[in-house]
This record gives C-alpha cells, structure tokens and sequence, in this order.
C-alpha cells in the first residue's frame, strides 16, 4: 500500500511540476536495466539522451522505482524493457506516471523458454543465448531508428560493429565448449537464470530452487544444498555479481568447495570491472565455465552456481 501512495503522490508532484521542464534535443530514451543499456549506448551513442534505472550490478528482480525514475519516465520518448515478467515493478510505475512514451519490449519476437517451477511462466534471462540477444539488437535499432531516423545509418552502422563481436563470440564459445565432454558440463543452480546457455551450448543445469532472487534459502534448503553438494565432491562455488554471497560461502565451508570466479548473470559490473558491455559479460561468463568444466572433468564433479 505504501508503494501505491508514494508513486501516486510523486506522481501528482510531477504533474504540478512539468511544465517547468526544459526539454530536450535528443530523444529522451530509458532502459530497465543495465544490459540493454550497453546495447543502445553501443548503437547510438551520445545521439541519444539515455537513463538506465537498474544500473550496474543491480538487482532487476526486486528493484524498487524512486521519485527520480518516475520523473525520467513521464518525460521518455521511448522506454525498453526485457519484457517476459522480468520488471515485475514496471505495470505499476508505467500506470502511476500516465506516461506516452512509446514502450518496446525486446522480447517480443524471442520463443521464451519456461521455468522449472511454472510450466506457464516464461523465462525473461533470454539473452544468455547469443542468438537471443542478436534479436535483442535488431530490435533496439529498429526502435532507436523510429524515434530519430536521421541517424539510421550511424545506427545501423554501430549495430553491424557489435553484431560482428557477439557472432565471433558465439562461434568460439560453441567451437571451445564441444571439445569438453557432455558429463562434464553440469551445473547445480540455486535460481535457474542460465537455463537460455544451457539450451544453447550444451550445458545442464540443475536447479533446486526458483528463478528470482526474492526468496533467499531457506534453512531446509540450504541443508540440502549442501548435502548434494558433498554427494558429488563439487570442487567450486561460483558467486553471482548481484546477489548475497553468503549463501554460497556458507555452502562451500561446508562442503569443503572452493570459491571460483564470479559470474555476471542480470547486470553489468562497474566500468572498471570484468563485465562492463554486454560482450564482456560474455566473455568472462563463457570463460569461467569452460575453466571450471575442464577442472570439474578431472575429478568427474559437478559445479554449484549461485544465479539470479
């Protein structure tokens, strides 16, 4: 009820307030998270005037909007979204700021995948598969060229540059990943966000857990988790950039794992970090995998992943 109450009345303080707002030359675009802002920033560049409202290492799921995004949103030409639930908290601030931007779900052409704990509900993390986020792509320059088609060229320009690096990519991955074998490629997941990776690169995943990071372990959980884990001698304990590493730390003093890398699932690191574009993310991610799989198949262990 609180949340209700403060975006209406954030919302009747900006509709006082609007009309001594300047605007802008540049198209106003906003982003949900910081994935899809490395794609427009990458594609357009300073030609746009972007706002990313779950930044860096942020958490997409539990996100909860502040008075200056509802600001940013009544006043958007455009606003990108992942789409398939992913920003449950979107419906409510979209309906409490009335905004006319022009909303674009970069899911909308994707063959979503389901998951394990709704046979009804889509998975949004589709854009662990290369292919997906190619889509993802298209669909932002088609939505970028819309609102200021004077830059199709330098648009659809920038967007073949990147297009390039992410096929590259995909391929080496690919090329790379058929060389381990297939018993070696198992993950143990505490929240199935990979579950697009898996399908596309041959990797399986075990999820005991949901999707979202909203729920933490329980007690019985956790237990489990950690008996599964001595079950199979699992070596490593990867850690996830947005969520609490508590969790898999207490999981790997217990089962005697270690701690590996961490893996970039939902957000972008800082600019200074290992994941700071979406192809980097990538690249780190793929390369963590294939380290801890070529460790794992000496030992013929599984791998435990906290994911979000």
């Amino acid at each position: 009820m609180k949340k209700y109450i403060f975006l209406f009345l954030s919302f009747l303080y900006l509709e006082a307030s609007c009309g001594l707002q300047l605007s802008s030359e540049k198209p106003k675009v906003i982003v949900t998270f910081s994935i899809l802002g490395d794609f427009v920033y990458q594609i357009a560049g300073d030609s746009v005037d972007l706002e990313t409202l779950v930044g860096p290492n942020g958490d997409a799921h539990v996100y909860e909007p502040t008075p200056e995004d509802a600001k940013n949103i009544m006043a958007a030409d455009i606003i990108i979204m992942n789409g398939l639930g992913f920003e449950g908290w979107l419906p409510r601030l979209l309906k409490a700021t009335k905004t006319k931007a022009k909303i674009v779900s970069v899911t909308d052409g994707i063959c979503s995948l389901q998951t394990e704990e709704e046979s009804d509900a889509p998975d949004p993390h589709a854009w662990h598969n290369m292919k997906n986020a190619m889509l993802y792509g298209e669909a932002i320059l088609a939505a970028l060229i819309e609102i200021s088609p004077q830059s199709k060229e330098k648009f659809s320009y920038n967007w073949a540059i990147m297009k390039k690096k992410l096929e590259k990519l995909d391929r080496e991955f690919k090329a790379r990943i058929a060389s381990i074998p297939r018993h070696c490629r198992k993950v143990i997941t505490l929240h199935d966000g990979f579950q697009y990776l898996g399908k596309a690169y041959g990797i399986e995943f075990l999820t005991p857990l949901g999707i979202s990071t909203e729920a933490e372990p329980s007690a019985k959980d956790l237990v489990g988790i950690i008996k599964e884990a001595k079950n199979h001698s699992i070596q490593v304990v990867f850690l996830e950039n947005i969520s609490n590493p508590r969790v898999m730390e207490q999981v790997a003093k217990e089962s005697g794992a270690k701690v590996g890398d961490t893996l970039f699932s939902d957000a972008l690191s800082e600019k200074e970090g290992p994941a700071s574009t979406f192809e980097k993310m990538m690249q780190h991610n793929f390369s963590v995998f294939l380290k801890a799989f070529q460790e794992a198949c000496k030992n013929h262990d599984l791998i435990l992943l906290q994911e979000a």
